[in-house]
């Protein structure tokens, strides 16, 4: 017997989708080998070696239709506060068994706090108190659902949807926009994009046309090219196959054509032009010292007003075993000030704006702003 129409479109819809994720591979392939034949310190470091094997096998296996429910996804690069959901079924289970009031709490305090809502529902607070009229502005934006994130990783308030990644990046911009004239900001290079959220926010911005460039190593190269080109369109983003035979990459030039570019890291040093802002959060953590160095000379030539940091203060755990995944150096906060030298730090938080985790870690969000004798 035929199953139902309805099952018969979503089955039809399913095989449209995993046809296309798996065509798709040819440009992460591309990515890859292309990654082989750059000097090692474009390539992966200590904490990307291991990683980045596991998220190529999942999207080999699963493909980009449901990617933000990856193992790998949800362990490397989906930022999440949600505790295991096996955790909270078996704690609703024994909280059901006991009085009213046990089940008041269950449904009012503990599984808010476990699913992450609570946590969630606080960053979203804080942008909302931080949010103001200047550019870029923020407040009307809701993130896609593209990914499939599930319920513990994106949130809706207001009608609008906000994942945990959204919410950070969302808060850095305020804190950004507290302590700097963002009014001047029309463009923004960012190192080590994760799935591309911060070229979503700045491209769905409407008070100005804003251009995003994305710099990272493949496999995440990738999915943020998939990722934004299924939110903005394929003609709205540029990939790696329009700029990989390219001598000179000209910013001017492809600014023209695109609303976006997504570089794989060795493709750095060929980029010419400018952008108003520098952005990276949380994966100058996951490298080693000399390589925060090497990508800080780029942008510092390449960035002409501002630099936008969000990372730990005290660096990530370091890797003992070839196959741990860890740093072999961390870097630290000293680091960051020493490497931008073309740039003055003029603000950090890591209350507001940045995360205290309760085992102690500190994320730090900075805003350095371009030494006057520095500017062009």
């Amino acid at each position: 017997m035929l199953p139902p129409r309805e099952k018969q479109i979503r089955i039809s819809h399913q095989f449209i989708s995993y046809m296309t994720d798996d065509n798709g591979l040819a440009l992460l392939d591309r990515m890859l080998r292309d990654m082989e034949d750059a000097p090692v310190i474009y390539r992966p470091t200590s904490f990307w070696s291991a990683a980045s094997k596991l998220i190529v096998a999942d999207l080999r296996k699963l493909g980009m239709r449901n990617f933000r429910t990856h193992p790998s996804a949800r362990q490397m690069y989906i930022q999440g506060y949600g505790s295991a959901s096996r955790m909270v079924r078996f704690l609703s289970k024994l909280f059901a068994l006991g009085p009213r009031r046990y089940r008041d709490i269950s449904t009012t305090i503990l599984q808010p706090y476990l699913h992450g809502s609570a946590i969630n529902k606080a960053d979203y607070r804080v942008f909302l108190a931080a949010e103001t009229d200047k550019s870029p502005r923020l407040s009307h934006l809701s993130e896609s659902g593209f990914g499939e994130p599930g319920p513990a990783h994106q949130f809706s308030f207001n009608g609008k949807q906000y994942s945990p990644s959204f919410l950070s990046y969302l808060r850095g911009l305020t804190f950004l926009k507290k302590l700097t004239s963002t009014e001047e900001i029309e463009s923004a290079i960012e190192i080590g994009g994760g799935y591309g959220t911060l070229g979503e926010i700045l491209l769905k911005c409407t008070d100005k046309e804003y251009f995003y460039v994305d710099v990272d190593i493949p496999p995440l190269a990738y999915v943020a090219t998939r990722y934004l080109q299924e939110v903005f369109g394929p003609t709205n983003i540029a990939t790696y196959e329009q700029t990989r035979t390219m001598d000179v990459i000209d910013l001017r030039e492809l600014r023209k054509q695109y609303r976006a570019v997504v570089l794989g890291s060795w493709q750095l040093p060929r980029v010419v032009g400018s952008a108003e802002l520098f952005v990276n959060f949380i994966s100058f953590q996951e490298m080693e010292p000399d390589v925060v160095k090497n990508y800080a000379h780029h942008v510092q030539r390449l960035t002409t007003k501002y630099v936008l940091l969000r990372n730990s203060v005290s660096g990530k755990n370091v890797a003992t075993t070839r196959d741990e995944i860890g740093v072999a150096v961390p870097v630290v906060r000293a680091d960051y000030i020493t490497a931008f030298d073309a740039f003055e730090l003029i603000g950090a938080d890591s209350e507001a704006f940045g995360h205290r985790a309760y085992n102690g870690a500190v994320s730090e969000c900075m805003v350095f702003q371009k030494k006057a004798q520095s500017q062009s």
